[in-house]
């Protein structure tokens, strides 16, 4: 009588192992000219891909690096709430990914609809908290030298959403160009 169980050993009995299913020759051809196909497909557009291909091309942005003297960009998103304090939204506070809006930067500077989504957001993720009347996407230009922050700074204000079309009055709680606030926000 086949059993599924060990023996009185304790060993696995010749009868409990599964017999091995052989796939037919069409399933096999089939699955070697897929296979083949996705290996050429990745290998042809690691020569001419970009990350929006991926995965069939490389994640360039891992495969480069910022000049030593030249300059890298740090990106925050900034809000105030109803009572005029400004502070940093992050992704424990918002559940937006940065990469997310670093992606959409342009479209989000072209429609400020899209910033107001990062406010809702918020909203969503705290519905407790104080309401948010402006959001600010702010990029810090930071001048490398010999791979090291020189201290040179610039901020620019690259997107924005305010509820009343205008900035709103803050409790100064934060500079909004300030370059101090932009390795806070990782």
């Amino acid at each position: 009588m086949p059993t599924d169980s060990p023996d009185a050993t304790g060993e696995a009995t010749a009868e409990s192992t599964p017999p091995v299913v052989r796939m037919r020759l069409g399933a096999r051809v089939t699955a070697l000219a897929v296979t083949t196909v996705c290996a050429l497909v990745m290998f042809a557009t690691t020569a001419w891909g970009n990350d929006s291909w991926f995965p069939f091309a490389p994640m360039r942005m891992f495969a480069t690096a910022a000049d030593p003297n030249g300059v890298i960009e740090i990106l925050r998103v900034e809000a105030v709430n109803e009572n005029g304090q400004r502070m940093l939204l992050s992704q424990e506070n918002s559940g937006i990914r940065w990469a997310e809006v670093d992606g959409q930067r342009d479209k989000m500077a072209e429609d400020p609809m899209l910033v107001k989504t990062l406010a809702d957001a918020y909203h969503h993720h705290g519905p407790h908290k104080p309401k948010l009347i402006a959001v600010e996407i702010l990029v810090s230009n930071y001048q490398l030298e010999d791979g090291s922050l020189t201290g040179e700074c610039d901020t620019v204000l690259a997107a924005s959403w305010y509820e009343d079309e205008v900035p709103p009055p803050t409790d100064g709680s934060l500079s909004p160009l300030s370059c101090e606030r932009g390795f806070s926000s990782w």
